[in-house]
């Protein structure tokens, strides 16, 4: 009789081990898959706040565009040559660094997207459909600006190896300074849409 009482506890030590085995291995998968699910959200969290950084950022940049074309402008009407060649380098200067802000937040949004899908799962609480895309006319916008940054560039160039101290209005100063207002007309929208992205 002593042999099956000892078989017998030996037998609910057994299962009393297996039982905190299988509790201890599901414990530790549910932290592995909370701390998985946290660096996740930490992942997200950085890509968002950077967004948002870029988009602050541009705040503050796209409004330049506008006072520099009002200035170029003026300084067109005075035939200020050094100020236009001067305004034409800082729009040009400015213009990259909002397509290049824009161009940045559309790449981290679509890591972003690629990533919640990738790792959506069934328990997860976060929305791939909660993030909002550059759409086609502000990825138009971005190509403006790079386009705008071109024209100015190219024309300040050739207005600093014209030796005439006048401004000489021909059609390549006339097509940039075109470009100049289409860009400065379509950030105004731009930063409305910005504005609210950002609020």
């Amino acid at each position: 009789m002593e042999i099956s009482v000892s078989s017998s506890l030996g037998g609910w030590i057994s299962l009393a081990g297996l039982l905190v085995s299988v509790l201890g291995f599901s414990f530790a998968w549910s932290q592995l898959n909370r701390t998985a699910t946290s660096s996740e959200e930490s992942n997200r969290t950085l890509l968002r706040v950077g967004n948002r950084l870029h988009l602050n950022l541009l705040l503050g940049i796209l409004p330049e565009l506008s006072q520099i074309s009002a200035k170029i402008d003026e300084a067109i009407t005075k035939n200020d040559k050094n100020s236009v060649i001067g305004y034409f380098l800082k729009f040009s200067t400015t213009a990259n660094s909002a397509a290049a802000l824009l161009k940045e937040n559309h790449k981290n949004l679509k890591i972003e997207h690629s990533k919640r899908i990738e790792n959506k799962r069934w328990w997860s609480k976060s929305k791939v459909s909660d993030l909002v895309y550059l759409d086609t006319s502000e990825t138009e916008i971005m190509e403006l600006l790079e386009l705008g940054a071109e024209l100015t560039t190219k024309t300040k160039g050739a207005l600093v190896r014209n030796p005439d101290p006048n401004i000489l209005i021909d059609e390549p100063l006339t097509k940039t300074l075109e470009i100049i207002d289409t860009v400065t007309s379509r950030v105004s929208g731009l930063i409305s849409i910005i504005q609210v992205r950002v609020s």
